[in-house]
C-alpha cells in the first residue's frame, strides 16, 4: 500500500456524516395535496383590535414629508397694491450712466427737420414730468440704462410730426400696428412728446383693457336697460392725470352754457309759510321700459 492510498483513507474517515431526520424523509414521502395544511392544535390565532393599523404590505415605502413653513414671522408682508407699484415702477435716471456729451433737445423747431432723422434727441424735462403723469413710459423699456430720457428720430416721427403740424383746426385717426417689440409704444411717446412742445391737451389711456377685464371697481348707474356702468374710480385717477400733465388747461375758460338738468325729486317748498309742508313736483306717466309689439284687441261689437 502506497501513502497516497494511506491519506485517502485518512481523509475519507475524518469526514462529517450528516443523519437525515425523519421529518425530512416524511416530508419526502408525502403524497401531493391541492388542500392546505390544518394549523397546529397549540397555535393561537391573534385578532385585530378595532382601529388598528393596516399591517404593512412588501414592497417599496414611500414616505412624505410635510414641508415646514420656513417664513420667519418677523417679516411684514407686503400690503394691497404694493406688488403692483413695485411691478409698475419706472427709473428715468441713472447717475451711474456715462453722459452723452452734445446731446441736443427736441424741440418745436427741429421736431420736422430732416436732417434730424436717424439722430437722437432728448427730451426736456418738462416734457417728461407730463409724460410720466400720463404714463406714458413703460417698465420694459429700459430707461433706468440711461442718463437721462431720449428717443431715436425715424422717418416714422418725422411723419408724424408733419402730419400734426398741417393738420390744423381738424381732426385724424391713426391706428398704429406692428409685431410684438417693433415699438408701437415708443411711436406713442414720441407722438405724445410732439403734442406737448405744440402745446395741445393729451389725454392718454395707459392700459386699455384694464377697463374690460374688471381690474378696477365699477357699479351700476340707476335702472337703465340694458344695464350702465360706470368705474368711478378710474376715472377720478384719470381726471387727476390729465390735471398735472396739461397746465394749459388753467388757462382756458369755459364760452359755452351747459345745461343744467333738473332733477325729478327736487323739493319746493311755498314762500308764503315755512311751516307747509313741502310739495312735490307732479311725476310723470309711468311708462314701459320696451315698447309693446303685441297688435291692439278688435272693438267689441255693440
Amino acid at each position: 500500500m502506497c501513502l497516497r492510498c494511506l491519506h485517502r483513507l485518512s481523509s475519507n474517515s475524518l469526514r462529517p456524516r450528516s443523519i437525515p431526520s425523519p421529518s425530512s424523509n416524511a416530508a419526502a414521502t408525502a403524497p401531493f395535496s391541492s388542500t392546505p395544511s390544518l394549523p397546529r392544535a397549540n397555535a393561537t390565532i391573534t385578532k385585530k383590535k378595532p382601529g388598528a393599523a393596516p399591517t404593512p404590505r412588501p414592497g417599496p415605502r414611500t414616505f412624505s414629508k410635510k414641508k415646514k413653513d420656513i417664513t420667519p414671522a418677523n417679516v411684514r408682508k407686503p400690503a394691497i397694491g404694493e406688488r403692483k407699484a413695485l411691478r409698475k415702477r419706472v427709473v428715468l435716471s441713472n447717475t451711474n450712466a456715462l453722459e452723452v456729451q452734445g446731446l441736443q433737445d427736441i424741440n418745436e423747431k427741429n421736431m420736422m427737420d430732416e436732417e434730424m432723422q436717424g439722430k437722437v434727441l432728448g427730451i426736456p424735462g418738462e416734457v417728461v414730468d407730463r409724460l410720466r403723469a400720463v404714463e406714458a413710459f413703460k417698465p420694459a423699456q429700459g430707461w433706468g440704462l440711461y442718463r437721462r430720457p431720449a428717443m431715436l428720430m425715424r422717418s416714422e416721427t418725422l411723419e408724424y410730426a408733419k402730419m400734426m403740424d398741417s393738420m390744423g383746426t381738424g381732426s385724424m385717426r391713426r391706428v398704429i400696428v406692428g409685431e410684438r417689440g417693433s415699438g408701437k409704444t415708443t411711436m406713442l411717446l414720441q407722438a405724445m412728446t410732439l403734442a406737448f412742445l405744440k402745446g395741445w391737451v393729451v389725454i392718454n389711456i395707459p392700459e386699455a383693457q384694464d377697463l374690460t377685464i374688471a381690474q378696477t371697481a365699477y357699479s351700476p348707474v340707476g335702472t337703465t336697460l340694458p344695464t350702465t356702468y360706470i368705474q368711478k374710480t378710474y376715472t377720478a385717477s384719470l381726471l387727476r392725470a390729465i390735471q398735472r400733465a396739461n397746465p394749459i388747461l388753467e388757462t382756458l375758460h369755459i364760452t359755452q352754457s351747459l345745461p343744467q338738468a333738473q332733477s325729478s325729486s327736487t323739493i319746493t317748498t311755498s314762500p308764503s309759510s315755512s311751516s307747509q309742508q313741502p310739495t312735490l313736483p307732479p311725476s310723470p306717466p309711468a311708462q314701459p321700459p320696451y315698447p309693446s309689439s303685441a297688435p291692439s284687441a278688435p272693438p267689441t261689437p255693440k
